[in-house]
């Protein structure tokens, strides 16, 4: 996976301003009728939307939310979507395609095998995607630390990176002392497929090259990297580790 990342624009010190990277960030979503996969209607009144082959929508009649997909099944005729309630009880949404037409069930509770134990689901009655594209619907973003790390100097280094996402437009590059660890302006971000990243970031003014593993130490590489800062083609060691408690950020200005 790689790719430009467009969200952030060059800006000085007077619009960075406290904030917390990690806060969940909720969104509108506009349905697109050409995107319903499939739609369905619960006996509790419940409504089921499978849309763009690997999203799940859920809610009401006049409100839909966009849920995790933990994992999914799919063959030529039939898809399967897992997700976890509110409640922590998991939930499996069937649509089937065949001779017969479309069919939508879903299940709760944990099945024995993928996608729905036979018999264990209920059929959901359809529902048009001309209406579920009239619904108001929708989602949330979450975040997580990618990579962070320290420098000689006491700086800490960040990474935020979207929990779900296929670009790297919302992946944000921090840098600074742990009560002001700012957002840098990031022009390229990409990925190796073994999880090496490569970030190009302006620091202070003047290009800066970032290169980490996604994920930072595991089982399988306890120290990590190989990761690297060059501000200005000066090489900046990096010690990784947890961000330090209590640390403050400053955000870029939308």
């Amino acid at each position: 996976m790689g790719g430009n990342a467009g969200g952030n624009a060059a800006a000085g010190a007077s619009s960075l301003g406290a904030c917390d990277p990690l806060a969940a960030i909720t969104t509108s979503v506009q349905l697109d009728v050409s995107q319903v996969v499939a739609a369905g209607q619960a006996s509790d009144g419940s409504l089921y939307v499978i849309y763009n082959r690997d999203q799940l929508f859920v809610g009401s009649d006049t409100d839909l939310v966009e849920r995790v997909v933990l994992g999914s099944g799919e063959s030529p005729s039939q898809t399967d979507l897992d997700y976890t309630d509110d409640d922590g009880t998991p939930v499996v949404v069937e649509v089937v395609h065949d001779d017969m037409g479309t069919r939508m069930a879903v299940a709760h509770g944990m099945q024995k095998s993928k996608g729905i134990d036979s018999g264990n689901g209920e059929p959901l009655t359809p529902v048009d995607a001309a209406l579920v594209a009239k619904l108001s619907a929708s989602t949330t973003q979450t975040f997580d630390v990618d990579f962070a790390a320290s420098l000689a100097d006491g700086r800490e280094l960040v990474v935020i990176a979207p929990v779900r996402g296929s670009s790297y437009d919302e992946f944000r590059v921090f840098l600074g002392p742990v009560d002001a660890v700012a957002q840098q302006t990031v022009t390229n971000f990409q990925s190796s497929q073994s999880g090496q990243r490569f970030a190009t970031v302006t620091i202070g003014g003047a290009p800066a090259d970032l290169t980490y593993l996604a994920g930072g130490p595991s089982a399988l590489n306890p120290a990590g990297g190989p990761s690297t800062l060059t501000i200005a083609g000066t090489a900046y060691a990096l010690t990784e580790g947890p961000v330090s408690a209590g640390a403050g950020y400053l955000c870029l200005a939308n």
